[in-house]
């Protein structure tokens, strides 16, 4: 019974972390320094609970009970985050957490974090201890008991992934989802209350008459001998590279994968599965010469996460899993199904992390197992042993995101950990004086470290070309890439060159040779306000669409919000194209969380333009909620428009019409226009939201349109005057009763696109034009405002809507 439930608490507290996490993302902003300070928030919160415990579980007489309680207050309290969170969004607290001064600004964010989830955090850390104690309690081989649970326990953190990701957040919501595991949580602490204690062994009550009994109970303290150094050492080693590889797997697969929710949800659940049958081999193992054990193990690791990453290149050769996969790009399933992505997928997890996870994730039950002759002195000694054990973890996940990624690269800092792993096992054999072994397994291991780490030493960017930006980040690798390709021009052949901004290899954020799209994406939504003087863009990628707002005379003031700042950096070599919008007075760049700036401003804006964003993106989603409109709606000055643009080549026709329904649930006019159609295969589409729909003066529109300068020395064939402008018009938008929304409590977006990619149901080519016919004909298009210029007759939209369809 005690394994059953501590498998259900375990699945629960992870469905705890997953809530979250996205929960003081959207009160921290969801960038990388955010999620640095909560997970190192959850990670102290933890050990002060391991420790706590410790102290406390060898005087309990019925330490389930402990383990009752603690579960009861870690539910409890998982329930009062959110509403502690909304009041954070409040007021003081508010500002002090967005304060400008960045030190101080992280500073107070991690105190908050810490003091918000602590009674929750430490109660989850102290449930180990209390689980080990009753566990000790029994006869027989305890410390076989206490690493089969701590294996059951990470295999309901395993299930808790799967759960959070797959089924419970698009079928419940964020809320229920966090109610549903904390009443499991609450049930789980009132079974175990009533359990009764496990009887004492035989041989731990003998006759209190007889002298052995007398002896025993005198020299009770000396009967436990003090454990071990180097098992504090092995349970720190541990915690940090096992965490930091984790991060180093994070970024490893995001070269190849589409990096949606579920992508790294497999990644973390092929982990905890590795974690957990790491911990059932070592409970099923003898407890003969583990030192030599631990040593062995620690060599086997440095070996296999060294195979691992060249398997991974070897097998991937970094391109996209389900494109150019050489090992599977030939099985249709993986091309054109969501589910054989996801088994695709998989294997390869497997077959890259599966090996090293599993060896170096036996190291810490093998210090559980270290416990043998610890008797009831074991609930203390694994509280500490895992209390350093995740304190390091914290600090290995840290160190991996902000000095190894970025001061070694990917590929040194996988090195950097086996060689960790490395001079443990080695330094051990020699302190065990197994000189034979040492000579023996420590040459083999070393022999093939140095020859995989010179196999394993590939660039991080394959793309072919110049490569003039390359900076391996928190966010992934960013990269300018710059190639020549031909042009013809009659009977010439025009060599000419074009500059590539990428992120991870294969999402292309920007290009020189399509600047008349990118500037089309400015252009459209500054002729759509009639005077916009304040111009806030969500997204700065190469530059191009925000730096279309310079060519504008009536702006005044263009902020620019951007996630990675490397981006904003890389942004410079586009200066030629984007009007130097890095370095213009009338621009500022804000390196932040878009929607977290949006929510966090004091400015009003006449426009704000956000960019396309790949909509199942982990946390992308929450740029197209609710939640999301209304702060933007919030920071539109009288008479501003809200843009949002679609990248209609991921989204079907669901999706869109989630977003489009979650635009007109805020504001009281919503209009579609036409971007980018004449490449079928990636079609754009712009919502304009507003109190008003926009008004269109003519006279003015011709003179603001002469005015803009011919960029390659032609005119934008898609807006050569105020008639192409209007022709974009599609219709308007209603609000439909009792139409499904994306919100924050139910990001579906982030959830059903991925969906909709793997299975290509993006509306491109004929699925385009069908819903074009089905749907956006049917559409009202009244409420545009147009001025005719003086004696011309006004147009005819539904003729305009024709001319879209040739």
């Amino acid at each position: 019974m005690i394994y059953l439930l501590f498998l259900l608490t375990g699945a629960c507290a992870l469905v705890y972390e997953v809530v979250w996490s996205r929960q003081f993302g959207l009160l921290f902003g969801h960038t990388a320094q955010a999620a640095a300070v909560v997970l190192g928030a959850y990670f102290s919160g933890m050990t002060a609970g391991y420790l706590l415990a410790a102290r406390l579980a060898g005087r309990l007489r019925r330490p389930l009970r402990g383990y009752a309680a603690a579960e009861l207050l870690a539910a409890l309290w998982a329930l009062a985050i959110p509403w502690l969170l909304g009041l954070m969004q409040q007021g003081g607290a508010a500002s002090l957490i967005n304060s400008d001064n960045l030190t101080l600004q992280l500073t107070l964010r991690a105190l908050l974090s810490f003091l918000l989830m602590l009674p929750a955090t430490a109660a989850l850390g102290a449930s180990l201890p209390f689980v080990v104690q009753h566990l000790s309690s029994g006869g027989g081989d305890h410390s076989r008991r206490i690493t089969l649970a701590y294996s059951i326990n990470t295999l309901g953190a395993f299930c808790g992934v799967l759960l959070a990701t797959f089924v419970m957040i698009l079928r419940f919501g964020i809320h229920t989802s966090l109610m549903l595991a904390a009443i499991t949580a609450m049930g789980c602490a009132v079974l175990a209350w009533l359990l009764p204690a496990p009887p004492e062994p035989d041989d731990a009550a003998p006759d209190p008459d007889s002298d052995s009994a007398s002896h025993s109970v005198s020299d009770s303290d000396n009967a436990t001998p003090p454990l071990a150094g180097h098992w504090y050492v092995l349970a720190a080693l541990s915690g940090f590279a096992m965490l930091a590889i984790q991060v180093l797997y994070n970024r490893m697969f995001s070269l190849v994968f589409h990096n949606s929710t579920y992508s790294f949800g497999l990644i973390v659940a092929v982990f905890l599965t590795a974690l957990a049958l790491a911990g059932w081999l070592v409970s099923r193992r003898d407890t003969r010469e583990l030192e030599l054990q631990a040593a062995r193990l620690a060599l086997l690791s440095a070996v296999a996460i060294l195979l691992g990453v060249v398997v991974f290149q070897r097998s991937t050769r970094l391109g996209y899993l389900g494109v150019s996969l050489p090992l599977l790009s030939e099985l249709e399933a993986v091309k054109h199904s969501f589910l054989g992505y996801m088994l695709a997928a998989t294997g390869l997890i497997v077959l890259a992390i599966g090996l090293p996870v599993l060896l170096a994730g036996m190291l810490l039950p093998l210090c559980l197992r270290s416990l043998r002759e610890h008797g009831l002195d074991s609930g203390r000694l694994t509280g500490r042993l895992v209390a350093l054990n995740t304190l390091s973890a914290a600090a290995g996940a840290l160190s991996a995101s902000f000095l190894m990624l970025p001061q070694l690269g990917l590929w040194h800092a996988f090195m950097l950990l086996s060689l960790l792993y490395l001079l443990y096992g080695l330094l051990r054999l020699a302190q065990l004086r197994r000189q034979r072994m040492l000579a023996g397994w420590g040459a083999v291991c070393l022999g093939l470290c140095l020859a995989l780490a010179v196999a394993a030493n590939w660039p991080v960017v394959t793309r072919q070309g110049r490569k003039l930006f390359v900076r391996e980040t928190a966010y992934g690798v960013v990269s300018v890439i710059e190639v020549d390709y031909e042009r013809k021009s009659g009977d010439e052949v025009i060599v000419e060159t074009e500059r590539i901004l990428r992120q991870n290899n294969h999402y292309t954020l920007g290009a020189t040779r399509g600047s008349e799209s990118e500037l089309r994406q400015g252009n459209i939504p500054l002729l759509l306000h009639s005077d916009p003087q304040r111009v806030c863009f969500l997204g700065l990628a190469t530059g191009i669409t925000a730096g279309a707002a310079l060519d504008h005379p009536h702006v005044e003031q263009l902020d620019v919000a951007e996630l990675i700042p490397e981006v904003a950096e890389a942004a410079r070599l586009f200066s030629a194209d984007n009007n130097g919008i890095v370095d213009d007075p009338r621009s500022r760049i804000i390196v932040n969380d878009a929607r977290h700036w949006l929510w966090g401003t004091d400015e009003q804006y006449d426009l704000i333009v956000s960019d396309l964003f790949v909509p199942w993106h982990s946390q992308t989603g929450y740029l197209y909620t609710v939640e999301h409109y209304e702060a933007a709606r919030g920071r539109l000055a009288q008479g501003g428009l809200f843009c949002q643009w679609l990248p209609l080549y991921q989204l079907d026709a669901r999706e869109l019409e989630l977003i489009a329904d979650s635009m007109a649930a805020v504001f009281p006019s919503v209009t579609l226009w036409r971007g980018e159609f004449r490449d079928p295969q990636n079609p754009l589409l712009l919502l304009v939201g507003g109190e008003q729909a926009p008004e269109l003066d003519a006279d003015a529109l011709t003179v603001r349109l002469a005015r803009l300068p011919l960029h390659g020395g032609l005119p934008d064939p898609n807006l050569r005057n105020v008639q192409d402008l209007v022709q974009l018009y599609v219709g308007d938008w209603p609000r439909r009763s009792g139409a499904l929304l994306n919100t924050d409590d139910f990001p579906r977006v982030e959830f059903l696109a991925p969906v909709s990619n793997r299975n290509d149901n993006e509306l491109t080519g004929q699925r385009l034009q069908d819903y074009y016919w089905d749907v956006l004909l049917g559409l009202r298009r009244e409420s545009l405002r147009y001025i005719p210029r003086r004696a011309e007759p006004m147009p005819d939209f539904n003729e305009g809507i024709h001319r879209q369809l040739d």
